[in-house]
């Protein structure tokens, strides 16, 4: 006969997880100087089993803008926790920039699933760096136009300028870029420059000074008038080291001189004509003066005699007009 052998059946659970993925929250994104941070990691649960996957987590530390303090320590896991900890305390010091990487791993590697990774960064502000560039000798009423150099040294901002200019014109400003400075007066002058810092409600002072020497001592010459066609001498003996450079070229017999000879004519309807000269008189490259001098040009007088020729006796007499 037939033999029928039935059925049998096996019912199997099967769990497809989700992969691990990486997800934490810092308790701030930077301090102003050392500072404990909590991170809460937010990854999601493993859905396949009761145990949790594994973290492990890294500091990567650097000082791109060279502001920590020799010998400083970087960071440190605190509170108890480590670097397996799935929410760590870390401790972090000297100033600069540490890039933490999460990186979550499936509790059963045989399942395959790719790490989760997740890398954010937190920084620590140092003081700022900052440093006035040398500034050049200028003389009285020529213009010097200070900058400064600044660090950062990982701060947000912003950052607020005060400068100072003891005996300057402006003696003050709140630029960045003060501009153009003068000063009425030889003598060497103290700068100071105040940087506040909002966003650690810190500040850095920077001193510098300038040193200003007198204009050179040069004649250019009273205003004066000369008749048309008359030749005038400008200026005065030249002093060594001093350039000289006179405008408009009309009539000089030497622009370039300290003393040059101007010669002028005039024969126009008016009763005179003006000239104005000007003279820049240079001491190296932050030390200028600029003079002028006016010039009346007179025409010469026409005489006019009529008759032009006459012929009288002896003893005689004519009229002239």
């Amino acid at each position: 006969g037939n033999v029928t052998c039935g059925m049998n059946s096996r019912i199997t659970t099967i769990c497809i997880r989700n992969p691990p993925q990486a997800a934490f929250t810092m308790s701030k994104q930077y301090s102003c100087g050392p500072a404990v941070v909590d991170f809460t990691n937010t990854s999601p649960l493993n859905q396949c089993t009761a145990a949790d996957d594994t973290y492990f987590w890294t500091v990567l530390y650097d000082d791109p803008l060279g502001c920590a303090n020799a010998g400083d320590p970087t960071y440190a896991f605190v509170n108890g926790t480590t670097d397996s900890t799935k929410s760590p305390s870390l401790s972090f010091t000297a100033a600069g920039r540490y890039i933490i990487q999460l990186l979550v791993r499936s509790i059963d590697p045989a399942v395959g699933c790719n790490d989760g990774i997740l890398i954010d960064t937190f920084y620590v502000t140092g003081p700022l760096k900052a440093n006035i560039p040398p500034l050049p000798t200028v003389c009285v009423a020529n213009n010097i136009f200070p900058v400064v150099e600044i660090t950062s040294c990982y701060s947000t901002g912003p950052l607020g300028y005060q400068w100072t200019f003891n005996n300057g014109s402006p003696a003050s400003s709140t630029d960045s870029l003060p501009g153009a400075v003068s000063y009425a007066a030889p003598g060497t002058f103290p700068i100071q420059l105040i940087i506040t810092d909002s966003s650690c409600m810190s500040s850095t002072t920077v001193n510098a000074s300038v040193t200003v020497t007198p204009l050179p001592n040069t004649i250019i010459g009273n205003d004066t008038t000369i008749c048309s066609g008359e030749t005038l001498s400008l200026g005065g003996a030249a002093v060594p080291g001093v350039i000289y450079q006179w405008s408009p070229a009309t009539g000089l017999d030497d622009p370039a001189s300290a003393n040059p000879q101007v010669t002028l004519t005039y024969n126009g309807p008016a009763n005179d004509t003006v000239y104005t000269y000007y003279s820049v008189i240079t001491q190296g490259a932050n030390c200028s003066k600029t003079d002028s001098i006016k010039i009346t040009v007179k025409p010469k007088p026409v005489v006019v005699l009529t008759p032009t020729s006459a012929q009288i006796c002896n003893g005689t007499s004519v009229v002239l007009t």
